[in-house]
């Protein structure tokens, strides 16, 4: 049997980058990984002969006699048959799974599947294997405050707040009786909001759109960057835009669902610059599904890749704490909102409001028209700080 002295001795003597179980008694293992984290687990054989080994916990958050105290435990359990029992029981990680193929499948993208994984990944970790009716809120908080000493907050709050669907999701269906999140209101550290970087000082927008238009070789990627300024969607939204989804008779480009953060169709007005740039492009690129091809997809049957709009920048000579991609969002809000247009225009510009709220103020059609003045006038005022002429003037208030 290991004591805690001889234990850390044999933790320290462990080379970095190389794994290795430390027994401390019969089955008991310290499992000291590559990436020096450490795992306590204890290894056992069933009744059908089967060897199984069980996570207890994690060092050094369960101490050397806390992972004893569970280890007895377990066997414990075992010996007595409860073990086999709780096995039965539905487990988070289970349920977790159940939860995104009932909500989400067909609905969301793999890619914000993925991301769902990614930031649940440390809660599986630690709790997933856990029955779901046995889960306290000092088990969530514990790996909500791992998230938080990492620095990572936006996870830490993800979390919570996916778990708290999990939790109530399982609460529908009988399998727990609370939701052991709302315990937890108010603990989480308090989100440190960054914003992108961005331009919006109107001497700097014009040299921006000067350099977008008179530096870098590729007519596709500058057509890109206009187009980007003039419309001020989502990265996401121009980079996987297709053929498809404009009509630019009626001068618009309709975003599907489920290619909006918000799950919701969005409808771009489009200016005249942005009707003359899709034409410019179909020239180049009309013959594939996407307008934006990946480098060396002549078929056009890939878009873009995620970082080519900010290398496009970095090209000329905009470094990322300067401007990114998601900056000219920045950018038009600024700018528009100086100029005095409709505070609820803008957001549903931005795709940040729900068009619904806004219909009691207008009706379908004056609201759209208002939309797309604002977007010509934006337009408009971009070429003009872009070739150092008058602004133009500002169209009826709304």
């Amino acid at each position: 049997m290991l004591t805690e002295k001889e234990m850390q001795r044999e933790i320290r003597a462990v080379p970095e980058g190389v794994r290795k179980g430390i027994l401390i008694d019969e089955g008991f293992i310290l499992d000291v990984l590559k990436s020096r984290k450490m795992v306590w687990r204890y290894r056992f054989t069933d009744r059908r002969g089967k060897e199984l080994k069980v996570k207890l916990g994690e060092y050094p958050g369960m101490s050397l006699r806390e992972a004893r105290i569970a280890r007895d435990k377990l066997r414990g359990d075992i010996a007595s048959g409860e073990y086999e029992e709780k096995k039965k029981a539905v487990t988070f990680g289970e349920v977790f799974e159940t939860l995104i193929k009932r909500r989400v499948e067909g609905v969301c993208t793999e890619k914000y599947l993925q991301n769902m994984r990614i930031y649940m990944k440390r809660f599986i970790s630690m709790l997933g294997d856990m029955p779901i009716n046995e889960i306290t809120s000092s088990d969530v908080l514990r790996v909500i405050e791992a998230a938080e000493s990492d620095g990572v907050y936006s996870t830490a709050h993800k979390i919570k707040q996916t778990a708290g669907q999990v939790f109530r999701f399982a609460a529908a269906a009988g399998l727990v009786t609370a939701d052991p999140t709302y315990m937890l209101t108010g603990l989480l550290q308090v989100r440190k909001v960054k914003h992108m970087p961005r331009i919006t000082d109107p001497e700097l927008a014009g040299r921006l759109m000067r350099d977008i238009r008179d530096k870098g070789h590729s007519p596709t990627m500058r057509i890109f960057l206009q187009l980007h300024a003039y419309t001020f969607v989502r990265p996401k939204e121009i980079r996987e835009a297709e053929w498809g989804e404009f009509d630019l008779a009626a001068g618009v480009w309709k975003i599907p669902a489920e290619k909006m953060k918000m799950r919701r169709v969005h409808i771009v007005p489009l200016a005249r610059q942005s009707i003359e740039l899709v034409s410019e492009l179909y020239k180049l690129t009309g013959h594939g599904r996407y307008l934006f091809h990946a480098w060396g997809c002549w078929d056009g049957s890939r878009h873009i890749s995620d970082n080519a709009e900010n290398k496009a920048l970095r090209r000329r000579g905009y470094a990322h704490d300067v401007m990114v991609g998601h900056g000219f969002r920045g950018m038009a809000s600024t700018f528009l909102y100086e100029a005095g247009f409709n505070s609820q225009v803008i957001e549903i510009q931005l795709a940040h409001a729900d068009s619904n709220s806004v219909r009691a103020s207008y009706n379908e059609a004056e609201f759209m028209q208002r939309r797309r003045v604002m977007c010509q006038w934006y337009a408009d005022y971009l070429d003009s700080l872009r070739d150092d002429t008058a602004p133009p003037p500002f169209p009826q208030r709304g």
